[in-house]
């Protein structure tokens, strides 16, 4: 009697580190139902974890499944299944405009990462607390992608921590949407510094813990307390902030101040002068007048942030 054998798969995982831990949790799952995970040039199966962020990432995923499409046609690959983000935002014009594909998923379900499959060199992993935001800034289509805000439950985090630890983890990559806001869902109140005293109590050998995708919000200050306390927590801090100027912040439809936003920057410096500072800004945003821009740039040269990455306003399909 011949026995059938399941056919191999490789994955595609485009865009942040986010959509990396739901394509590990992709391929946990399949492997745990004895899949054979291979490199996706020569599976049979194809699954491509989308971005949709703003159009670049767009065209990429887009072309990205074209050629997955071509090596179909050759007859190299049997089946394209395409998920995340951009199906949670097209899956309609994907469904019609690519007929080759197989299957269209778009949101990951926020469990299963203690088992998932490893993508990143063993030394360092991400780990995703939360899904979702719970901001609505005007330029950003995320929250339309995905969804209202959740927080994963203190037993799951834990849980995928201390399996971490037992595997001889160095570097842990804190990540989500807002990571500042973990618990708000739970308890109606930011709870990531309860949060991170127990990944440092349940993860003593992991050396290094990084936050990334902290928005600037007061509890931001608790956190660089603890980062002066204790050694293992990474002093580095990823703060978004747009912008400068009180007018775009508002048109932005950002919870915060220019005052707000240097008071909390002169805060961090003080509790932790060695501190590694990183922002993100939107320039060209409708309206901005060459002073606004200016503003900003003084203010670039005044904190002299370490890390900063600026990207031009994209205009995105259902923001405002």
């Amino acid at each position: 009697m011949q026995i059938s054998q399941r056919p191999t798969v490789g994955i595609l995982s485009l865009g942040c580190p986010r959509n990396l831990v739901d394509s590990e949790v992709i391929l946990g799952r399949l492997r745990r139902k004895g899949y054979c995970l291979v490199d996706i040039t020569k599976a049979d199966v194809a699954i491509v974890n989308t971005c949709g962020f703003i159009k670049d990432a767009v065209q990429e995923s887009i072309d990205a499944i074209l050629e997955l499409i071509e090596l179909k046609k050759k007859r190299s690959l049997k089946k394209i299944i395409v998920c995340g983000c951009l199906v949670q935002r097209y899956r309609y014009d994907l469904v019609k405009e690519l007929p080759e594909v197989d299957a269209f998923s778009g949101r990951i379900a926020l469990v299963g990462q203690a088992e998932r499959f490893s993508l990143t060199p063993r030394y360092y992993a991400y780990l995703k607390i939360c899904e979702g935001c719970v901001h609505t800034c005007s330029f950003c289509i995320i929250p339309k992608i995905k969804g209202r805000f959740c927080s994963l439950s203190e037993q799951e985090i834990i849980s995928t921590v201390r399996g971490f630890n037992n595997n001889g983890l160095s570097e842990l990559n804190i990540v989500g949407q807002d990571t500042s806001g973990w618990g708000l869902d739970y308890y109606e109140k930011r709870r990531l510094p309860q949060l991170l005293k127990m990944i440092l109590t349940e993860a003593p050998d992991i050396h290094w813990i990084r936050l990334l995708y902290l928005y600037p919000h007061p509890v931001v200050k608790q956190i660089a307390k603890m980062m002066r306390q204790e050694r293992r927590l990474c002093r580095y801090i990823d703060l978004p902030i747009q912008h400068i100027n009180d007018r775009l912040l508002k048109l932005m439809c950002r919870q915060t101040s220019k005052k707000d936003i240097k008071n909390l920057i002169d805060a961090i410096r003080r509790i932790i002068p060695d501190s590694a500072l990183r922002t993100s800004l939107i320039v060209g945003f409708p309206s901005e007048t060459d002073e606004e821009f200016e503003e900003l740039l003084d203010f670039v040269r005044e904190v002299r942030f370490e890390r900063l990455g600026v990207f031009m306003y994209s205009q995105e399909e259902g923001t405002r």
